[in-house]
């Protein structure tokens, strides 16, 4: 989905100054959570909260290492997010944008509930271009409801 010469660089730079720049300092309505496994990270959400009008909270990021998918942890960590959206934002969709080539990803949203809204084509980390989905749902309350099914 993105250039091998982006992936293959120093991606570690790249993404601690992105990080850096959202987090330094953290605007009052952006949130995420951490999942730590013996004292190592192996995934994370980030959202930022009520960030469009219309659309309501972005679930900015979602990963889980490799070696741990399966086990439930996206599930948990989307959860958390959520629950945390709904409690700050009741009134508030969510959304999400995901490649389109991401079909784990995107059958994983559909599964809960989310609708394929809106079709992209952006500028992708690297250079390039690629296609990504914007995915919504009415309210986060929906998609905890989804997670418990």
């Amino acid at each position: 989905m993105l250039r091998d010469d982006f992936l293959d660089g120093d991606l570690g730079s790249n993404r601690a100054s992105l990080w850096e720049q959202r987090l330094s300092p953290m605007p009052q309505e952006h949130f995420g959570y951490l999942a730590i496994e013996a004292e190592q990270p192996i995934g994370f959400a980030f959202a930022f909260g009520a960030h469009d009008p219309h659309w309501g909270t972005l679930v900015d990021n979602l990963h889980v290492l490799p070696r741990f998918k399966g086990r439930g942890l996206g599930k948990r960590l989307l959860a958390d997010l959520c629950a945390h959206a709904h409690t700050a934002h009741p009134d508030a969709g969510l959304h999400l944008w995901v490649f389109e080539q991401n079909t784990a990803a995107r059958g994983f949203y559909e599964s809960l509930g989310g609708e394929p809204v809106e079709r992209a084509v952006i500028q992708a980390p690297g250079g390039g271009e690629v296609a990504e989905w914007r995915y919504a749902w009415s309210s986060a309350r929906r998609v905890l409801e989804a997670l418990k099914r």
